[in-house]
Order: C-alpha cells, then sequence, then structure tokens
C-alpha cells in the first residue's frame, strides 16, 4: 500500500506534489508519513476518498502558507495530528 501511495502512475502523493511546486515550493513525504497513511487505508471503510482526504488534510496549512522556494516536510506526526 505504501508503495503504491508513492510510486504508481498519478498517486496522490505525486498528484499533491505537482500543486506545491505550481506555487513554487517543494513537498516531501517521510517514509513513516507513507507508512501511516498506508496504515489508515487498512481501516475499513477508508478507502482512495479516506486517504486523499487524510492527505490534503495534511497538507491544508502548508498550501495556505506555502513559499517559493521552500521544501515542505510531511512526517508521520503531521498525517497524526490531521485524523483528530
Amino acid at each position: 500500500m505504501a508503495q503504491t501511495l508513492q510510486s504508481t502512475k498519478g498517486s496522490l502523493v505525486q498528484r499533491l506534489g505537482t500543486l506545491v511546486r505550481t506555487h513554487g515550493a517543494n513537498s516531501v513525504f517521510t517514509d513513516a508519513a507513507i507508512k501511516e497513511i498506508a496504515s489508515i487505508a487498512l481501516v475499513p471503510g477508508t478507502r482512495v476518498r479516506g486517504l486523499r482526504s487524510v492527505i490534503k488534510k495534511a497538507m491544508q496549512d502548508l498550501l495556505l502558507e506555502v513559499v517559493a522556494g521552500v521544501t515542505c516536510v510531511i512526517t508521520d506526526g503531521t498525517v497524526r495530528e490531521e485524523r483528530r
């Protein structure tokens, strides 16, 4: 599941990375963040829309305050915090 989130053509992580790049910045998901997102997928009823929601919530503040030329790192703590 974690590999699918990262390496599949057009994956959620890649699409949101592209969105951040349109603002002139970069985003990086740590391996722990990807594993945390994948673990959420194992919860019954989550499915792809649920995963997209989790990733978008983790990046919501980042997208509002993105600064050109900066690399934003999304960690497992960021993902867990947004699940609350």
